[in-house]
């Protein structure tokens, strides 16, 4: 406390981490939104011109907020390194820190999403009430999608690694583009139903990864421990969202090969489930949870 108590100290804290973020963005984040709104604006003959049609310029609004988010709040966590260590004496903890730099992400990815819209409304007409639905999916998915990429990179980070480029798991950024592809599916998607069970499960996977990782903060400069395996409401989550985009490509598979209808129904929710089923078992199996046929119920305890 005598040696955090002071604002100077804190001062310093912040603008050094306000910095990193700064290098970060101008790194990480300018360029490739500014290469996206030119690919947008160049645009003149697609689609995107159609003014009963907002999906094109909405799927693109939410790329350039993934190019923000992917390669920064990503590394809030692994960026810090062995700082880490003088971060766990200040007066706040390191969970509270992360989510400031959470809102700090957010806000930007925000601010490029508010140019982007701009652009679109000054070069295109406006669809009207279809294209503000699009819209909304768009700046509903920003926060869920900066809280779980946040969530992501922090849960798969290594702050004791002295290497920077092997302190980040390159698994977050891959399942993040497959979550950014389950967004764009979403949006393409007309049914108001498809749209609010996608928002839902978003919510409850971002809810579920923090809750995880509150708890995995205890453990989090230890290299030789960390907490027991259990199955949560994350694994719930995941196995719900992966059956989703799959059952979608499948169905649409299905369609272009001429299926009927009946018969597409039932084999996309079918070979979805057991596909999501053992994407699951071999997760859990990864990260050597015991007993995964007991604890997941496929074979029930004997008394």
């Amino acid at each position: 406390q005598a040696v955090w108590g002071t604002k100077p100290v804190l001062c310093k804290i912040s603008g050094s981490l306000l910095r990193l973020s700064c290098h970060t963005i101008t790194k990480a984040a300018r360029i490739p939104a500014i290469e996206k709104a030119n690919k947008i604006l160049l645009a003149g003959s697609t689609p995107f011109h159609n003014k009963y049609n907002a999906i094109n310029p909405c799927k693109n609004i939410k790329t350039i907020a993934a190019y923000i988010l992917i390669p920064s709040a990503t590394t809030v966590l692994s960026a810090e390194g062995p700082a880490l260590w003088l971060l766990t004496s200040a007066p706040i903890s390191v969970f509270k820190i992360l989510q400031r730099k959470l809102m700090l992400w957010t806000g930007l990815a925000f601010f490029y999403t508010a140019i982007a819209f701009s652009i679109v409304l000054w070069l295109v007409p406006w669809p009207g009430s279809y294209g503000f639905a699009d819209a909304i999916m768009v700046i509903l998915g920003i926060p869920l999608f900066a809280v779980i990429a946040t969530g992501l990179g922090a849960a798969s980070a290594d702050p004791n690694e002295p290497n920077p480029q092997l302190r980040q798991n390159s698994d977050a950024n891959t399942a993040l583009m497959l979550f950014m592809m389950m967004h764009i599916q979403a949006i393409f998607n007309a049914d108001a139903h498809v749209r609010l069970v996608w928002l839902m499960l978003s919510a409850v996977f971002a809810y579920s990864l923090w809750q995880r990782l509150e708890e995995r903060f205890p453990w989090i400069l230890d290299p030789t421990d960390s907490p027991p395996e259990r199955i949560d409401l994350t694994h719930g989550a995941v196995a719900a969202m992966v059956f989703m985009f799959l059952q979608g490509f499948i169905a649409l598979y299905l369609l272009w090969n001429g299926v009927e209808p009946a018969n597409r129904i039932l084999l996309a929710f079918s070979i979805a489930g057991i596909l999501a089923a053992l994407v699951i078992v071999w997760q859990l199996r990864r990260n050597k949870l015991p007993d995964i046929l007991h604890n997941t119920g496929l074979v029930p305890q004997t008394a």
